[in-house]
C-alpha cells in the first residue's frame, strides 16, 4: 500500500484486513473493466463486419437465390413424381403383358402383311430394311447405310410383338416390311432399377457426357481411366467391378463405348461403328427387357435373355454377373493387346481389334453353359465353348 510523502511503506503483513480487502476489490474491478472492454471491442468488430458484408442488398440477393432454389426443388419434385407415375404405369403387369403379347383374334394366326399394319405405321416413309438372314446371326437388322430417311426417325419404334414377324425358327424368316432404317430402331429396354443401371450402364444417366465424348475411345482411357473422356472413364470404373482379364476389359469397354455413342446419338455413322453382332435384334426391339441385356455380345443369348428374363431384374442380374466372368476373348494368354502407332501413341493392337470385333473371337466357359443351358439354346455349343489358349 502506497504511503503518503514522508511516510514509509508498510510490508504486506503489516496491512490490516480492511486494507487488504480494498486492494483485492480494486484488482477485481480492474480485471472486470478489462474483460468488459475486450468484449465491447469484439462486439463492435462483429457489428462492423455484419454491416459491411450482410447489408440489405446482400440479404436481398440471398433471399432471391433461396427462392429460386425452392422453386427449382418444387419443379424437380413435380418431374420426379411424373416420371414415377409413368414408370409405374409402364411396369404394371397389365401393360407389360399387353405389349409383349397383344390380343389377337382367333383367325389372326397368319403372318400379317404390310397392308394389315396400323395406318400410323403405313404412314412411315419407306426406308429399306434388308431381308432377315436365314442362317448365322438371326434377327439382326442389316440395312444399307446409303438408304437413309429424308427426315429424322430417331424416336420411331417397330410395332409391338405380333404386328411384325418374330424369329422363332430360321426357316420361317421372311423379309421385314419397309419401315425405318436399321440405325433408327431402338431396343425396348426399361431402366427399371437404379442399382442395376449404375452397375451396368451408368453412362446412360448422363447422356450429355456420352454425346460430348469422341466417336471412338482411346485404349489407355478404357484400360486406366480418363479425366478428359468421362464416358470412357465411367465405363472403365464399371468394368473394374467385374472379375475380368485385361483383354476382356478392353474389348468389352470398346464395344460398350461404341454402343453407347450410337444409342444416345443415333445416326448411320455411329451405327456403322457397331460390329454386326452388337446391333439390336428383333427380340430386343419388340419386347420389354432390362437395359443391361443390350450390352451382351452374342445376339442369340440376348434373344434368350429377353425371352426368359424380360423385366425380371433379379434373374437378369444373376445371369449378367456370371456371364461377365465367363465371357472370354479368344486371345493367347500373355499376348500384347496394345501397340504404339507411327507417332508412338498407344493404340489397340490391330490383330486384337480384329479378334474382338468378330463374333468368332468370343467364347464362353463351361460354367455358364452348364448353369444356364436355356440361355445358350439354339447355339452351337462346341464352337461357343471357350478353352484356355
Amino acid at each position: 500500500m502506497a504511503s503518503s510523502p514522508g511516510q514509509t511503506t508498510l510490508p504486506p503483513n503489516a496491512l490490516t484486513s480492511t486494507e487488504k480487502k480494498r486492494i483485492r476489490d480494486r484488482r477485481a474491478q480492474k480485471m472486470l473493466r478489462e474483460r468488459r472492454n475486450n468484449l465491447l471491442r469484439e462486439l463492435e468488430e462483429q457489428v462492423t463486419h455484419c454491416v459491411k458484408n450482410h447489408g440489405p442488398t446482400t440479404i436481398e440477393k440471398l433471399m432471391e437465390k433461396l427462392n429460386k432454389q425452392q422453386e427449382e426443388i418444387e419443379s424437380l419434385r413435380g418431374r420426379q413424381q411424373k416420371l414415377e407415375d409413368e414408370v409405374s404405369t409402364l411396369t404394371s403387369p397389365e401393360v407389360v403383358h399387353s405389349l409383349q403379347t397383344p390380343e389377337m383374334s382367333d383367325d389372326a394366326h397368319e403372318r400379317p402383311t404390310l397392308g394389315s399394319l396400323p395406318s400410323a405405321v403405313e404412314a412411315v416413309p419407306n426406308c429399306l430394311i434388308s431381308t432377315v438372314p436365314k442362317s448365322g446371326d438371326l434377327g439382326l437388322f442389316l440395312a444399307p447405310r446409303d438408304q437413309l430417311p429424308p427426315h429424322d426417325h430417331r424416336t420411331l419404334r417397330l410395332p409391338p410383338a405380333g404386328l411384325v414377324w418374330d424369329l422363332e425358327s430360321p426357316e420361317d424368316a421372311e423379309p421385314l416390311p419397309e419401315l425405318v432404317p436399321a440405325w433408327a430402331l431402338v431396343p425396348s429396354d426399361l431402366l427399371l432399377s437404379p442399382e442395376l443401371t449404375l452397375a451396368t450402364c451408368a453412362w446412360f444417366a448422363r447422356p450429355d457426357i456420352v454425346a460430348a465424348a469422341p466417336s471412338v475411345p482411346s485404349a489407355l482411357h478404357l484400360m486406366y481411366g480418363s479425366r478428359s473422356n468421362e464416358l470412357a472413364n465411367t465405363i472403365y470404373v464399371s468394368i473394374q467391378q467385374l472379375n475380368v482379364r485385361p483383354p476382356e476389359a478392353l474389348a468389352m469397354g470398346w464395344l460398350v463405348y461404341v454402343y453407347a455413342k450410337w444409342r444416345v446419338d443415333r445416326s448411320a455413322e455411329s451405327f456403322a461403328r457397331l460390329p454386326v453382332f452388337m446391333r439390336p435384334t428383333l427380340a430386343q426391339v419388340q419386347h420389354l427387357h432390362v437395359s443391361c441385356i443390350d450390352h451382351l455380345v452374342f445376339p442369340r443369348i440376348r434373344a434368350n435373355l429377353v425371352r426368359h428374363c424380360g423385366c425380371d431384374i433379379d434373374k437378369a442380374k444373376a445371369v449378367f454377373a456370371l456371364l461377365s466372368c465367363c465371357l472370354k476373348v479368344r486371345w493367347k494368354w500373355g499376348e500384347p493387346i496394345v501397340e504404339p502407332d507411327e507417332n508412338d501413341r498407344i493404340q489397340v493392337r490391330e490383330s486384337f481389334y480384329n479378334t474382338f470385333m468378330s463374333i468368332q473371337g468370343w467364347g464362353i466357359t463351361s460354367e455358364f453353359i452348364d448353369t444356364y443351358p436355356e440361355m445358350v439354346e439354339g447355339m452351337d455349343i462346341s464352337s461357343l465353348r471357350y478353352t484356355l489358349l
